[in-house]
């Protein structure tokens, strides 16, 4: 009579099965790290795309400020605003020590002490403690 004896090791087939366990979870591993591969090159690429975008609008609206601080556009304005160019300008400064600047604080003591012609509407100064 022929018996049929399974000559196993069961330690082999432990190690067998924790092998090819490991192998899945290593094949599961390499999947889940291609497709975030691939989604972080999406979005470095859509980054990328905002960021030229960005410095396409910025370039436009420097383009738009540099047309509006030029000089030829400044005096239409100041010709639409009806100023009148001043040829001998005083400068305010503290301290003056030439003919062309006016001491604020000379300015302001006159312009308290000086009696209006005609009613003027009090302005206050108004300093901020900046910190």
């Amino acid at each position: 009579m022929t018996t049929n004896q399974r000559t196993t090791n069961r330690y082999l087939n432990f190690c067998r099965r924790i092998a090819l366990f490991g192998i899945g979870v290593s094949l599961v591993g390499c999947i889940f790290v291609y497709y975030q591969n691939i989604s972080t090159r999406k979005n470095a690429r859509e980054l990328a795309q905002v960021t030229e975008d960005l410095r396409t609008e910025n370039a436009e609206l420097k383009n738009q400020l540099y047309s509006l601080l030029s000089s030829e556009s400044l005096m239409q304005a100041a010709t639409a605003l009806a100023l009148v160019k001043e040829n001998n300008p005083n400068y305010l400064t503290l301290n003056a020590t030439s003919k062309d600047f006016v001491d604020i604080s000379e300015a302001i003591q006159d312009s308290l002490t000086a009696v209006p012609a005609e009613p003027v509407v009090a302005v206050r100064l108004i300093a901020k403690n900046v910190r």
